[in-house]
């Protein structure tokens, strides 16, 4: 009724009061301040309102300094933010400790603001995206400010667009332990030197789709990464014969995802052979290995839980073979994937009688 409203129009006065209502909701819980603020994900509707946004600013805007841990991540991946959003977390929230913001766009000016704000502090930061990568590019030359903050441990650059230079600004201070460049297209060797040498503490390496790193990038890992436990190179094409020197240089690595690359059989002899602490394997898609390398050395992983041979198609009974060796050598394996492969019934029935509690996926098989 505009006649009880002083003249304010009913629809803005209805997202005046949620707004207060919400910004009152955040201002004190338990009577202490706010420290955490997970929106994950953000629940819009088709795009952002402006209430929307004017509601999230506010609440960034009022707790500012009190929060440690923020989290935005929209419901879906054509909805990001508006960099109104992102400006207010640079210039408000400057003792954040962790940020995600994927899927979210930035300034150059706000990137500067937030590795100047939170130099001290930030320990972990999620930028970059898919989305944001193809609608709201991050400003890559920005990326280098990131270089400043001095406690990063964690860092995430999904598909943005960084470069070798760029990357070597990043990583200086040696304090890296996780890093994902996955889709990272204009890293090369160079860029994955210098992560190599500035960063001898990395446990966590994601260089998927990182199609410029060739076999210099992989033995700077070897001789400098020995740390390293979780390492995906999913189409990496550096990889082919440079496995038996980065087995030996990183024998911790637990996780390794060589997914749609090409192997030779030295190096699955090395993957199975000398990391004796090999836990979860992707060959999805990988090719190159003879059907003889395939038969005798999967079965030498001991320690394998997870497996993925995905699309492994040899010739008649090969496969089968394979499966045989897994079943006498693993018997810690409790996933195996064998999508779209020529595995046949006796392969099946050999894992399933050594293994009767492996999970086993035979997805588009002609079994009989």
């Amino acid at each position: 009724n505009n006649n009880n409203n002083n003249g304010e129009d009913p629809w803005e006065r209805a997202a005046r009061v949620r707004t207060e209502w919400v910004l009152g909701q955040l201002r004190n819980v338990g009577g202490r301040p706010v420290q955490e603020l997970l929106l994950d994900p953000l629940q819009v509707a088709l795009e952002w309102s402006d209430e929307q946004a004017a509601v999230l600013c506010g609440a960034l805007e009022m707790l500012g300094d009190s929060l440690v841990r923020l989290s935005l991540t929209p419901s879906a991946v054509n909805m990001s933010l508006p960099t109104r959003v992102t400006d207010v977390v640079a210039t408000h929230c400057r003792r954040l400790r962790t940020l995600h913001a994927l899927e979210c766009p930035w300034t150059a000016e706000a990137l500067a603001a937030l590795a100047a704000g939170a130099r001290e502090h930030l320990e972990e930061l999620t930028l970059g995206g898919i989305a944001v990568g193809i609608q709201h590019p991050l400003p890559a030359p920005a990326l280098a400010h990131l270089g400043s903050l001095a406690r990063l441990r964690k860092l995430q650059l999904d598909a943005t667009g960084i470069t070798d230079e760029q990357l070597t600004a990043v990583v200086r201070g040696r304090t890296l332990t996780h890093l994902d460049l996955s889709g990272s297209r204009q890293v090369s060797d160079r860029g994955v030197c210098a992560l190599a040498e500035a960063c001898p503490l990395l446990q966590t390496l994601n260089l998927c789709n990182c199609s410029l790193v060739a076999a210099p990038g992989i033995r700077a890992l070897a001789a400098n990464s020995s740390q390293l436990e979780h390492l995906d190179l999913q189409r990496v094409p550096g990889v082919t014969g440079s496995l038996g020197a980065l087995c030996r240089g990183c024998p911790g690595i637990r996780h390794l995802c060589l997914s749609v690359c090409t192997l030779l059989d030295d190096d699955l002899e090395a993957i199975c052979t000398q990391l004796p602490r090999l836990t979860h394997l992707d060959l999805n898609g990988a090719s190159g290995p003879s059907a003889q390398a395939w038969e005798q050395q999967l079965g030498r992983a001991a320690g394998l839980e997870l497996l993925d041979l995905n699309s492994l198609r040899l010739l008649p009974g090969r496969v089968d073979a394979v499966c045989q060796r897994l079943a006498q050598g693993c018997p810690r394996l409790a996933k195996l994937s064998l999508n779209n492969s020529s595995v046949k019934q006796p392969g099946v029935d050999a894992l399933r009688a050594a293994l009767p509690n492996c999970a086993l996926s035979t997805i588009n098989c002609e079994l009989e």
